[in-house]
């Protein structure tokens, strides 16, 4: 399964498949893809502040702006050819406070994990 499919699974389709990191279901909680590598302790960080614009990154920033109930897709980085090399399609895992550091970046605090089973 592509990380595509996997977002229509846990009923939050892509609005673009190749430009969306992100998307907000009908009930209102926002699914994100992030990092593997981007995770620290309890916490991932889900925008850069060197972050350009453009499409992803403009709805990135509308999804954080919702503030609450995200679920994070955990993908692993392909660094060779930089791409999804693999996510987990078991769990996600749950948020719902961010935080800016000194830099400008954002974090999410990451609280528990949850099924893929439980957003169905």
């Amino acid at each position: 399964m592509n990380i595509t499919t996997f977002f229509k699974l846990v009923k939050a389709p892509l609005k673009n498949n190749r430009t969306s990191w992100g998307a907000v279901r009908k009930d209102g909680k926002v699914v994100l893809r992030v990092w593997q590598h981007r995770i620290s302790g309890m916490e991932v960080l889900v925008k850069h502040n060197g972050m350009e614009s453009g499409p992803g990154r403009t709805e990135r920033s509308a999804h954080l702006a919702t503030g609450k109930n995200f679920y994070c897709v955990v993908c692993i980085h392909n660094h060779d050819k930089g791409t999804i090399q693999s996510f987990d399609k078991r769990e996600l895992w749950y948020g719902n406070q961010l935080r800016t550091d000194d830099q400008g970046n954002v974090w999410l605090k990451l609280l528990h994990r949850v099924p893929v089973g439980n957003l169905l």
